[in-house]
């Protein structure tokens, strides 16, 4: 496996480079290392292509337990970038009021909203929304 650079962000500003490890050292180191098991990472970027990746724990691990492949994992998870809805936000295609807080992706110019529970899309709304580090 070829080698990777990538730069992992939390809530709070906290920023991981990882250099010189391959993808699945670099999950590792993530999410099993007791370094880092209080924190939950939020967003991964690949610097040499600015491509994002969702740090979602679940799909993450499934990855980690040999349940899902790399190509699966980049699918369930790329994006183009992490939002937090800074206000309630009503998406009247689902008719359901979303709390502040939350986090969406962005993909394909729509936001998705992350919930295990609940599927919905609305519109970025700089008013509304911030990208959330």
């Amino acid at each position: 496996m070829s080698k990777i650079s990538v730069t992992i962000f939390y809530p709070g500003g906290l920023e991981l480079e990882l250099t010189e490890k391959t993808f699945l050292e670099a999950m590792t180191l993530v999410w099993r290392s007791p370094a880092f098991e209080k924190q939950e990472p939020l967003k991964l970027v690949f610097p040499t292509t600015g491509k994002f990746l969702f740090m979602e724990k679940q799909i993450f691990n499934s990855f980690l337990d040999g349940e899902t492949t790399m190509k699966e994992l980049i699918e369930k998870t790329e994006c183009e970038e992490v939002y937090r809805n800074t206000k309630n936000v009503f998406v009247s295609a689902v008719k359901k009021e979303i709390d502040s807080g939350h986090l969406w992706k962005l993909k394909k110019g729509e936001l998705i909203l992350i919930d295990d529970d609940d599927f919905v899309i609305t519109k970025l709304d700089l008013k509304n929304f911030e990208i959330a580090i």
